[in-house]
């Protein structure tokens, strides 16, 4: 029965030494220099320190550094490889904006007679250029009846000309044979005498 209650002290005490030293580990930096300066003796104004306490505290002190500037190392790459990825992303963005604007330019743009213009320029010259047609054939049409217009009366003028030719030529043959006539006759006059 001894031998159990030694047993069970001497496991308290392990159980309770390592609690103190997980405990230890999971301290701040700056409660375990708290901690150190509370169960370190006093000596006139200077306080002793244990030496395992001490190196305790300078392994735990260098960890938290290795630590923290391992934390530094990783976050200073993590940084330089964000600051990669947004320099990448602009150049691809700015490669984007330019094609976009391109595209624009492209789809805003008509060659026209080798000449690149823009949408709302073609389409002024194409609809001036049909008001011009439309203008130019209400004008020719304007004169082409114009022209059927006078080409009726001079070929009603002239259909009266060739009438009044006509008769002009059948009143001078008539007249011509009168005047024959009478020359014969007058030529038989003679004569005859």
């Amino acid at each position: 029965m001894k031998s159990l209650y030694l047993f069970i002290f001497c496991l308290l005490m392990s159980v309770s030494t390592f609690s103190q030293k997980a405990e230890n580990d999971t301290l701040s930096l700056s409660k375990q220099f708290e901690q150190v300066y509370r169960r370190s003796s006093s000596y006139k104004d200077f306080k002793v320190i244990r030496k395992t306490t001490f190196q305790k505290l300078k392994n735990n002190a260098l960890d938290s550094v290795k630590s923290i500037d391992e934390k530094f190392k990783i976050e200073s790459q993590k940084s330089l490889k964000l600051e990669q990825e947004i320099n990448n992303i602009s150049k691809i963005r700015l490669e984007q904006d330019l094609e976009l604007s391109k595209a624009i330019l492209e789809k805003d743009t008509i060659s026209f007679g080798g000449l690149k213009l823009k949408k709302n320029t073609f389409k002024i010259i194409i609809w001036s250029i049909f008001l011009t047609l439309i203008i130019l054939t209400c004008f020719f049409a304007y004169k082409l009846k114009d022209g059927i217009k006078i080409t009726s009366q001079v070929k009603n003028e002239l259909t009266k000309v060739e009438e009044e030719f006509n008769s002009y030529k059948k009143k001078s043959l008539v007249s011509d044979q009168k005047l024959r006539r009478q020359l014969q006759d007058e030529i038989n006059k003679q004569r005859g005498v």
